[in-house]
């Protein structure tokens, strides 16, 4: 993984796991509640394991909600770094077993405080990616003793494991396929490596997933690996090809390079501003309320302000670092709040958008 650390610490493999179970899957991008914990595998419950986990962790959650691939170096960091127990917000030891097979080890499960982070966040002028994150299926095709396969969610190796480790890291809510009888019939053998897949919207709506990663590994010449990257959207394609010097390298980067799709799209970076909108759809106060915790669910939003109340609309200011344009992308996948068909923008920007109240109701 090409991580940036701070100090000592090194990530390895099998190093940190993730709080959840990531291949979880929902309908549509899905608030991950996961961000801020993180489980760390440790020696002992000595001062100095502590030390090293918690500075762990907590470069894992900066990753996570940055959306950056590598952390800048920056006063408010290196301060941050020396003062951890500011940012720690639960900390236990952990030491069940993780399956009835599986040896006995020592755990460390850290919950880092969000609000001392977006704080962190705001004076490191660092981007904010929000929690509301597109589900991806990951379908990618590698070679292993000369015979090529899916790596699937039963799968239990290196590359499997390295898939799930950079995606704890990045943030990233994904699933793998089951390769049951259904799965099967449509990923036979070579419909990945070759692109035969013509079947990909009924594995992205079995899996819910927003987005269909497709990824083929190639062993080369001297164990360097060939890699053909493609991520599948409703509306885009995109494709890159590239060499890299192991197979789990290759599996990390094809995770990094979607997070960095995403980082890219959503993170919101810049100096706070205004954003007007003039919200109609509201038919009582369970709506206002509604519409309230919507917009300040996220996160890049500082403040929302209430102008003018006049029948069903009204007229909001929104302080926040974010654009329209990004601020479309979350609107556009959520669906709570749509554009109205012929929008009206008037001098100051206002947007006319409508709230749909069944939507509302849902949104916790």
């Amino acid at each position: 993984m090409v991580i940036r650390s701070y100090g000592c610490i090194c990530f390895k493999h099998a190093f940190f796991v993730a709080l959840i179970t990531l291949a979880s899957i929902q309908l549509d991008a899905e608030e991950l509640d996961w961000l801020y914990d993180v489980v760390l595998p440790i020696e002992s419950q000595s001062e100095s394991e502590r030390v090293r986990a918690l500075r762990v962790g907590f470069e894992i959650v900066l990753h996570r909600v940055t959306g950056l691939r590598e952390l800048p170096k920056s006063a408010p960091l290196d301060e941050a770094f020396r003062n951890l127990n500011s940012y720690q917000l639960q900390l236990r030891y952990d030491d069940s077993q993780s399956s009835v097979h599986s040896e006995s080890k020592l755990k460390l499960i850290i919950s880092f405080d969000r609000s001392a982070i977006h704080d962190l966040i705001r004076a490191a002028d660092l981007p904010v990616w929000s929690a509301q994150r597109p589900h991806v299926l990951f379908l990618v095709s590698s070679v292993d003793h000369n015979t090529r396969t899916v790596l699937t969610s039963s799968l239990n190796n290196d590359l499997v494991s390295e898939l799930r480790e950079t995606a704890a890291v990045r943030g990233i809510s994904f699933s793998l396929p089951i390769m049951d009888f259904d799965d099967r019939y449509i990923l036979r053998e070579g419909t990945l490596a070759f692109k035969f897949l013509d079947r990909r919207s009924d594995l992205s709506k079995r899996f819910r997933a927003d987005v269909v990663v497709e990824a083929r590994i190639d062993e080369l010449e001297l164990k360097n690996q060939r890699v053909w990257w493609t991520m599948y959207e409703e509306s885009s394609t995109r494709e890159l090809i590239f060499d890299i010097a192991t197979a789990q390298d290759a599996v990390a980067e094809i995770v990094h390079k979607t997070a960095d799709v995403f980082a890219k799209r959503y993170a919101v970076f810049g100096e706070v501003a205004a954003l007007y909108m003039g919200v109609s759809g509201i038919a009582d106060v369970a709506d206002y309320k509604n519409l309230l915790d919507y917009l300040q669910k996220w996160e890049f939003v500082d403040l929302v302000l209430l102008r003018v109340a006049a029948g069903d609309r009204l007229e909001l200011e929104l302080r926040t670092s974010s654009t329209w344009e990004q601020f479309n992308h979350h609107l556009e996948a959520d669906g709570a709040l749509t554009h109205k068909a012929v929008e009206n923008t008037d001098a100051e920007g206002m947007r006319e958008l409508v709230w749909h109240k069944r939507t509302g109701v849902q949104i916790e």
